[in-house]
């Protein structure tokens, strides 16, 4: 009897062990953007690089600002979505994310207005889509946080192809940046015209349907050697795959939203960064050589599909090409869909090496 509750213990304490190497690898493999997964006190400003957004109220109305763990929301009432969500996320050892639940979608007690917390997403293809990330924000400040990302007041309808792909992609980079550079910060938020276009379901209250967007931005901030690098998208929501986000400019975020980011930086730098360009000019559209501008007016579709990260945007530059009749300067190569700083200076390689070939045209 001894020897077999002895045997029982051992093989026990054995298990116990296996099971604590087992977290031990799972948290080495796993990326988690933030040092802490327990609920950890934030300062209001963390959330925020260069000042939290300023809103012209006659374009955005009225907006309430809500505090949470980790992320703040400037929301629209109004319109029942999220016009901007800030926060920041950095990376850490341990990963600990409770799995989420359909039930967590609740309406936010501190707005004035209830929104549906189901977008009937058989028929309308609309998901439910956080602006501020559950897992990262799980992982940097618990699952308090957690669960305030599932506030409605956090969720905007996305397309399904949009939300499931561009979206997470854009989710994803955020966390290698944070890898690579130790900490970034988001400022996300949504884009409407002035057509209003509410949730297209018959399930649904008219009272509790939210206003579904036109399009979405996020700006990535991060820092290199002490200096602030930018990142900005626009997506529309029928964002189908990548070659639909459009890498662009905080200036032209600002015009479409009637925000003001990164106001609290020194003036000339914030001019800077947000006009697409950093304190080093690593991030500017480079000047296009007399040559490299003559080859890329010549160039066909094959031979820019042959481009490195310019394969699936070869059609739209020949469109815009086709439609300018022929490029004559760098504004309007920056006016190309979907051409930022880094893909266009990564296609000039592939016009020296053009300009320099006997047949520009292969």
């Amino acid at each position: 009897m001894r020897i077999s509750r002895f045997i029982k213990c051992l093989f026990g304490i054995v298990l116990g062990l296996l099971f604590i190497i087992g977290l031990g690898v799972v948290a080495q493999d796993c990326y988690c953007p933030c040092p802490n997964p327990e609920p950890q006190p934030t300062e209001y400003w963390d959330s925020f690089y260069g000042g939290m957004p300023l809103a012209d109220e006659t374009v955005t109305g009225k907006l309430q600002i809500l505090d949470n763990i980790g992320f703040e929301i400037g929301y629209s009432n109004e319109r029942k979505n999220p016009i901007w969500v800030c926060y920041r996320v950095f990376k850490t050892g341990s990963c600990q994310i409770r799995p989420r639940s359909s039930s967590w979608f609740k309406n936010d007690s501190r707005t004035a207005t209830n929104v549906s917390t189901s977008f009937d997403h058989t028929t309308t293809h609309l998901d439910r889509g956080h602006l501020a990330p559950n897992s990262a924000i799980a992982t940097c400040y618990g699952e308090g946080a957690q669960r305030q990302t599932f506030l409605m007041t956090n969720i905007s309808p996305q397309h399904e192809d949009l939300n499931q792909g561009p979206w997470k992609r854009l989710e994803d980079e955020a966390k290698s940046l944070a890898v690579a550079h130790g900490e970034v910060w988001i400022m996300t938020g949504t884009i409407f015209d002035e057509v209003e276009e509410l949730l297209p379901s018959s399930a649904v209250a008219e009272i509790l349907k939210p206003e579904v967007p036109d399009a979405f931005y996020k700006i990535i901030v991060y820092e290199q050697q002490g200096s602030p690098v930018v990142r900005a998208y626009v997506m529309p929501e029928d964002a189908k795959q990548w070659a639909d986000v459009r890498s662009t400019t905080v200036a032209e975020i600002e015009d479409k939203t009637g925000l003001d980011f990164l106001w609290m930086l020194e003036d000339s730098l914030e001019e800077l960064i947000e006009g697409g360009k950093s304190p080093d000019g690593d991030h500017d559209f480079e000047a296009p050589c007399e040559a490299c501008l003559q080859a890329f007016n010549r160039v066909t579709e094959a031979y820019l599909r042959n481009c490195p990260g310019i394969e699936e945007l070869a059609k739209k530059i020949v469109d815009k090409r086709e439609t300018l009749g022929t490029f004559t300067s760098l504004s309007q190569i920056s006016t190309i869909p979907y051409i930022g700083p880094s893909r266009w200076n990564s296609l000039l390689d592939c016009l020296v090496e053009c300009a320099g070939c006997g047949e520009p045209d292969r």
